[in-house]
């Protein structure tokens, strides 16, 4: 059965971005070489991921073009520290959708980590956005090797 939009347009001024944001989410590291990203990249079906410190903290994002760029110029074993935008553009979980709209846009950027209290929750990306807008749910992508981030709300 394929899902329908609403009948009505949403105002994304009222959707947060921990109602329209991917939970699952898959990470890389700082010393992960480039080659290994594309990989990664490739079987996860995602344009950039985040990039996390040994204390599970957002220090960066990688995306495909940093990866081609790095092959571009013959270097596909480099870190992924040498090829990371840091520090990353990140969003709360309680901002509107709209902000993280105009963030990505104005960044020309295709996903945003969502951090709370420090900690990675999800990710907010274009197709979660188009998803919110057209009224459709979004369903979390269940691949191999995901983990649910905590919950973005905290506990009363």
């Amino acid at each position: 059965m394929t899902p329908t939009p609403t009948e009505a347009p949403v105002d994304l001024r009222t959707v947060r971005v921990d109602d329209v944001m991917t939970r699952h989410v898959h990470t890389t590291g700082p010393d992960v070489p480039v080659s290994t990203v594309a990989a990664e990249l490739t079987r996860w079906q995602v344009t950039a991921l985040p990039v996390l410190d040994a204390r599970r903290r957002v220090v960066g994002t990688v995306s495909e073009g940093d990866v081609l760029r790095c092959w571009v110029h013959d270097r596909p074993g480099t870190g992924v520290s040498a090829v990371m935008h840091s520090p990353a553009q990140v969003i709360s979980p309680g901002a509107s959708a709209e902000v993280a709209l105009a963030q990505l846009v104005r960044q020309h950027g295709h996903s945003l980590p969502v951090v709370f209290a420090g900690v990675l929750v999800g990710v907010v990306s274009r197709g979660d956005l188009l998803a919110g807008l057209a009224g459709l749910p979004r369903p979390e992508l269940s691949r191999p090797g995901t983990t649910p981030a905590p919950s973005s709300r905290p506990v009363p």
